[in-house]
């Protein structure tokens, strides 16, 4: 097999070795609770997305669940925000462009188990929450599935 030429193989010392076993050890070691943003704000699926926008803008954030009479029913961010200013529309609510599939992550979890989270579903945040579970919801026309 031909070695990469942008990705030089080299053989890593052994102090190296313990520092990286030492960082893996601490991704099992820390808590969910201990890296996450606390005091989320969050979004009914009724707010609209110009609201949406400015309560981004002056807290700061790049994403938010959105929450229903029955509890959460999706996820908002950045990238759906992008989505409904190229869209060209004006009147346009969160439920229509949030993300509906939702996954979440217990508190007490290991941060590795968030991170390999991130990665099996390819997720751009996860919501902490009591259980794990994933939310599939319906999709509405602006809104693609997954």
């Amino acid at each position: 097999m031909k070695q990469d030429e942008r990705y030089p193989v080299r053989i890593i010392t052994d102090k190296e070795a313990e520092y990286i076993t030492r960082v893996e050890e601490l991704g099992y070691e820390l808590r969910v609770q201990e890296v996450m943003t606390v005091n989320v704000k969050s979004l009914t699926p009724d707010t609209s997305m110009s609201d949406a926008l400015e309560i981004f803008r002056a807290a700061r954030i790049s994403g938010a669940p959105v929450v229903g009479p029955t509890g959460l029913v999706g996820v908002i961010s950045l990238e759906d925000l992008i989505r409904w200013l190229t869209s060209g529309s004006t009147e346009s609510t969160v439920d229509e462009y949030m993300s509906t599939t939702v996954t979440t992550v217990r508190k007490t979890d290991p941060v590795m188990e968030a991170l390999r989270l991130f990665v099996d579903t390819r997720h751009g945040r996860l919501v902490v929450g009591r259980v794990h579970f994933r939310l599939p919801v319906p999709t509405s026309p602006h809104r693609p599935a997954g």
